[in-house]
Parts: C-alpha cells; sequence; structure tokens
C-alpha cells in the first residue's frame, strides 16, 4: 500500500469521496497515513496516530514509499528549515539525518492530540 504526508495545516477527513460529504476528523500538518483506496482525486486512508478511516483529497498529501514511513516513525523527527529529518541523541552528540523526497514538517516532540 502507498503511504503519504499531510502537507497542509489542517485537512478534513470526509465520510465519502466528496467535498459535500460529512467532515468526520481533521488529519494535522505531518500526519502519516496508509492509503487504503484511491477513487478520482479521492484516497481513502487509515490515519497513523488512532487508526480511523475517511475519504482525502489526495492532493493534500505528499505520497512516501514505504521505507520513509518506516523512517518517518522510527525515531523523533526534528524540524529544519522546509525538511524532515531524524534527530538522535547519543548523551551530548546529536546526529541529523535528511529524509530525502519529503518536504514536511511535523509536531514538535511532546505535542499531545
Amino acid at each position: 500500500m502507498p503511504y503519504a504526508v499531510v502537507h497542509l495545516a489542517v485537512v478534513p477527513l470526509r465520510s465519502e469521496p466528496s467535498d459535500k460529504a460529512e467532515m468526520t476528523s481533521q488529519l494535522l500538518f505531518g500526519d502519516t497515513v496508509e492509503i487504503l483506496e484511491q477513487k478520482d482525486n479521492w484516497a481513502r486512508v487509515r490515519i497513523r496516530f488512532d487508526l480511523y478511516e475517511g475519504w482525502i483529497n489526495v492532493r493534500q498529501t505528499v505520497s512516501i514509499d514505504i521505507s520513509q514511513y518506516e523512517q518517518y516513525h522510527a525515531k523523533s523527527n526534528f524540524v529544519l528549515s522546509d525538511t524532515v529529518a531524524l534527530a538522535e541523541a547519543n548523551g551530548l552528540r546529536i546526529t541529523i539525518t535528511k529524509i530525502p523526497n519529503v518536504s514536511v514538517r511535523r509536531r514538535a516532540p511532546g505535542y499531545i492530540r
């Protein structure tokens, strides 16, 4: 299955693939989803955070592959300008690893949803 990262501040999650459908939830900037089905410009997705499912407009996300998806969630993320990076603290040393081909900001560590 393909994966995606939300690149807008707020994205409505809808009950059906239509702008007129009921908004059942919202995705926030940096949320990741698994794409379960695609219909025209709409995708039925499962949100990684709470496993909730619904429909979003695919133009409101950036596609990523499974390795980027897993890397994105394997370690804490750190905001560096417009680049997603992984920050790994080892004592006083911090290693920053850029995730290629992804340009979104993730919520700061400690953000409670």
